[in-house]
């Protein structure tokens, strides 16, 4: 298993509350869903960047259509 570490998050009330809701539900740690749902928005966001990254390379290289 990975090293972990602890980050603090802001988040309203009402986050919180359905975050608590899903973690009863599912029957996992509201740690545990905040984790996987970081981890899903960074690499999507990773993604996407690459993608913007590539497609200025491309226009400034002039490799478009």
């Amino acid at each position: 298993m990975a090293a972990s570490t602890t980050v603090t998050v802001r988040m309203s009330e009402t986050l919180k509350e359905r975050l608590g809701l899903l973690a009863e539900k599912t029957q996992r740690t509201q740690s545990f869903l905040a984790e996987r749902a970081i981890a899903g928005y960074v690499e999507r966001e990773l993604e996407m960047m690459t993608a913007v990254e590539e497609g200025l390379e491309d226009f400034r290289t002039g490799n478009v259509v």
